[in-house]
Formats: structure tokens, sequence, C-alpha cells
């Protein structure tokens, strides 16, 4: 009999992950293990930038604003939204543990990652992605999950923005309280269960692109640029000074655009951009995001081929002896008179 941990997302020793992540994992009995989710505890250790101590986060079942979970007896989806975010450049270190119904407890389940800095995040955002970052969408009617007695309501979007906060109405009623807002799924909990027939509506601003897509690009970018012969370059956009950064940001706009113009092919997610006001609108927008995705490629482009003009390094250079003026003569010589040239 064992309970297991599998599905973990962040997975271990993932690197550069958004301080605002959520921790989900499935539990699954093994045999004839049946999980008794009650006893379920999640313990987040991380050491802080700001004074170097260690801080302890425990949760479990009954903190339901923070832990969420559905399944029964012997698989579980747990999702683990933390109330505060992470400190950025920490280490955090998840320590898992479960009993059965037989109160035999799971062998504890460990796993680890680490937060980037979201300053350089920031920095890509407002030069290049800002106002994609800052939908706005007015009260949109958010659907309610499949069972009779709804307590979820999902969004069409993702990556709902903390501020300005959104604001949530059930009926055309403004309610601040007996909900929780995941914000990177775009989704509302209610505390209780609604009515069927209740509508649910959200007024919020959301990022088009999440931290982990642009933290991805920027991989993409650093790639291109430490392949590109014959020099080299940052292994990360996070260990290189502001010059280099600036340069990799370049080529991360370049992938964000062509992303984007991949993404708006659907119609689902080409409306937001879609402004019907304008005669042959998407026609407009279309062309203005190949135009912005053409002038940072040409920009990429052009420092690519700037740093192949990079002169080598200074290095010292040995001529052999019998290359130099008269060396072949005497090489010969020797040759002939140690008797190993086979003449």
């Amino acid at each position: 009999m064992s309970i297991e941990v599998r599905n973990i997302k962040p997975k271990d020793q993932a690197a550069n992950v958004s301080p605002y992540t959520n921790v989900d994992f499935d539990l699954v009995a093994v045999g004839s293990s049946l999980i008794d989710i009650d006893t379920l505890s999640i313990v987040f250790t991380m050491y802080s930038n700001i004074d170097g101590e260690e801080y302890t986060l425990l949760y479990d079942t009954t903190d339901t604003s923070v832990v969420g979970y559905e399944g029964s007896e012997v698989f579980y989806h747990v999702i683990v939204n933390p109330d505060r975010p992470f400190d950025e450049g920490t280490n955090v270190s998840i320590s898992i543990n479960v009993n059965d119904s037989l109160s035999v407890a799971m062998t504890e389940y460990e796993t680890s990652f680490s937060i980037f800095y979201t300053d350089i995040i920031s920095d890509f955002r407002y030069a290049f992605i800002n106002n994609a970052q800052e939908i706005p969408v007015y009260n949109e009617i958010l659907m309610k999950d499949s069972t009779s007695s709804p307590k979820t309501f999902d969004s069409a979007y993702r990556n709902w923005n903390m501020k300005p906060k959104p604001r949530i109405q059930v009926n055309e009623v403004i309610v601040t309280d007996g909900y929780t807002i995941e914000y990177e799924d775009g989704r509302i909990v209610f505390d209780s269960a609604l009515d069927y027939n209740d509508q649910v509506e959200a007024t919020y601003t959301f990022s088009f692109f999440s931290d982990e897509q642009i933290n991805s690009y920027f991989k993409q970018a650093t790639a291109i640029w430490q392949r590109n012969p014959p020099f080299g370059g940052a292994s990360s956009i996070y260990r290189t000074d502001s010059m280099m950064q600036s340069v990799l940001m370049v080529g991360a706009a370049t992938y964000a655009f062509r992303d984007l113009m991949f993404n708006l092919a659907f119609q689902e997610k080409r409306v937001i951009f879609d402004n019907r006001s304008w005669e042959d609108s998407w026609k407009q927008i279309s062309s203005l995001f190949k135009d912005l995705h053409e002038s940072y490629r040409s920009d990429w482009e052009k420092l690519l081929e700037a740093k192949k003009l990079k002169l080598p390094e200074i290095a010292s250079v040995v001529t052999p002896e019998f290359t130099l003026p008269g060396g072949r003569s005497r090489y010969f010589r020797y040759l002939y008179k140690s008797g190993s040239s086979g003449l």
C-alpha cells in the first residue's frame, strides 16, 4: 500500500518560476490504499532575500482559501494557491504528506524550484508589450461548472491582473466576499454553491502574455544569441549586464509578437483586439502587429550580424621553426644527417 504524488507543477528543480505561481499535483493511491485527504499537509520553506532568514508556510485542507482539491478515495487533484507571493530570486522547497484511511503515512514527498526576478519582466512589459498586459473586459458572463449547484465559474481568458481588483456581480448585484479569485486561471470559486440559474459577471483586466511565456521568449533569445557564431554569450538574461539584457529583449519581442500573431489566428483570441468601430478592423490590426513583428525582427537580425563582427580576443601564436625563413632547409639538413630521410 502506498500513496504517491504525481504530475507536480512546477516540476522539481524548475528554474525562473513566477512569484505568483500555483502548485498543483495529483495524489494517487496504489494497491489497496484509500487516501485520507483530511490529513493532507503542504509545507513551503524558503530563504528570504531581504533578511536572509528561513521562513515556513504550512497549509492543510482547513485552509480552503488556499488549498482546493477534487476527487475521491484513490485519486485527488490538488491545487495550492498561496495567499502571498514568493520572494524574487529565492529557492522554494515543498514537502507534501498525507495518510491513507488506515492512518498509514506516505513517504514524505519533497520537491523544489527557484523564483525569477520580475523587474526584468516588468521592464520588458513596459518597453514592448505594455498594452497587451492590461486588456480590459467588461461584464463578461462567466461559464458555470456542469453541476446543478455550481460553485466554480470560468472566464474565457486567463492571467487576470490583481490591480485593479476585478468586480464580481451575481445577478447584476456587486458582491465583495464569499468567493476566491484564481487569477492565473481566470476563475471564480464561491464558498457556497449558487443556484443553477444565477448569472455571474466579471469586469477585470488581464495579461495576454503570462510571466512564464515571457520567460520562455527570454530563453529563446538567449539560446539564439549564445549559439550564433562565433562568440557565445550569456547563458541567461538574468546573468548578464543591463546592456545585454536590452539586446536580448529585442529578440524576445520578436518571438512574443510571432506568438501573438499565431494566437490571433483563432477567433476567440482575435476578438479582444478587434475594434469593430473600424472598417475592415481585423485587417488593420493584423497589419499593425505584422509591422511591429517585422520591425523587431529586423533589429534583432542587425544585432546578430553586429555580433559576428566582434574581433577575437588577443592570443599568442607559436610558429613552428621550419616555417621561418631558412627554417625548412635547416629541417631537411637535420633529417639528412640523422639518416631519417629515407634516402
